[in-house]
């Protein structure tokens, strides 16, 4: 028996639900590394980065990432979170089918590459990659 295309299978709204809880799982995460961010950079292909501090900021400028957005210390510290994450939504919007967000921060003793946290993966199948 073949089910008119118009019904959804149970299958199609779980896998949907999934995805909806994996999105808002994962933008939690940015949204609590936003806590105290100095920043965040966009490469204006698929590269997001969450700077957990002024060196970074440092780096990315260093590195002549097109899109570097500062810390708004005017504003209080939920006001300055929220504008970072509306300019990240915003840029993984635009972003290609590459996209990911990470956090990074500062390693003065040991392994660079232990400053990055994955906040949003590269290709998630919730993000439809």
């Amino acid at each position: 028996m073949t089910m008119p295309e118009d019904e959804t299978t149970t299958e199609q709204i779980d896998l949907a639900e999934i995805h909806k809880a994996a999105r808002d799982a994962a933008w939690d995460r940015v949204e609590k590394a936003l806590e105290g961010a100095a920043g965040a950079a966009w490469d204006e292909c698929h590269k997001i980065y969450v700077l957990k501090d002024d060196e970074q900021l440092r780096v990315m400028r260093e590195y002549d990432y097109p899109q570097i957005v500062e810390r708004a210390t005017e504003s209080s510290a939920g006001d300055a979170d929220a504008a970072l994450l509306e300019t990240i939504e915003d840029w993984f919007s635009r972003s290609c089918q590459l996209k990911f967000v990470q956090a990074v921060a500062t390693v003065v003793d040991g392994d660079p590459n232990d400053g990055f946290e994955t906040l949003i993966e590269q290709g998630h199948p919730a993000f439809g990659g």
